[in-house]
């Protein structure tokens, strides 16, 4: 079973956002979406080396009755992603750019990677193993590494405005 999603992926809008970044014309030479999700990889060109050869771009739903279709939600990743930078370098994505108020992240493309569920669909193979002990190990580097940053982490969601759904706030309370 395959999953059909269809997404706009404003590839003007996405140029623009990355030549301002890293200060050199950038165009989007192809454009594949990653089914099931809200997330295109996308193969770029321009003429600075300092231009990754590709960037995954995230995109929140368009469907209103959807899940992830609040920009705030952008802003909560945008942070996260520029924190774990911060306080752990190479353990996430890098984050190349974010607009939230188009809906959109531009991040390092992380390819190419086996996702661990295609690795789990061995069942309990070998790979299946590794996968496992591979997150395991990420998940305690990634826990050691934020352990006592909480209140950094909240001062930046704080200080980037509202960040979580309007029904997530008030669920909070």
């Amino acid at each position: 079973f395959r999953y059909e999603v269809h997404i706009k992926l404003d590839c003007p809008a996405v140029e623009a956002l990355l030549t301002r970044r890293f200060g050199s014309p950038v165009r989007i030479a192809e454009a594949h979406q990653l089914t099931p999700w809200y997330v295109a990889r996308c193969r770029l060109e321009s003429s600075s080396s300092q231009v990754p050869a590709s960037v995954a771009v995230k995109i929140l739903r368009q469907d209103p009755d959807g899940f992830r279709t609040d920009p705030r939600q952008v802003v909560t990743e945008q942070v996260a992603l520029e924190f774990l930078q911060q306080v752990a370098p190479g353990r996430a994505p890098r984050l190349w750019v974010g607009d939230p108020g188009a809906g959109l992240l531009v991040m390092e493309d992380l390819a190419p990677r086996v996702p661990l569920a295609a690795v789990l669909g061995n069942r309990w193979g070998d790979d299946a193993v590794t996968g496992l002990r591979r997150l395991a190990a990420s998940l305690g580097e990634l826990a050691a590494r934020t352990a006592g940053q909480f209140s950094d982490y909240q001062a930046r969601l704080r200080a980037a405005g509202p960040s979580e759904p309007l029904p997530v706030r008030q669920w909070l309370r």
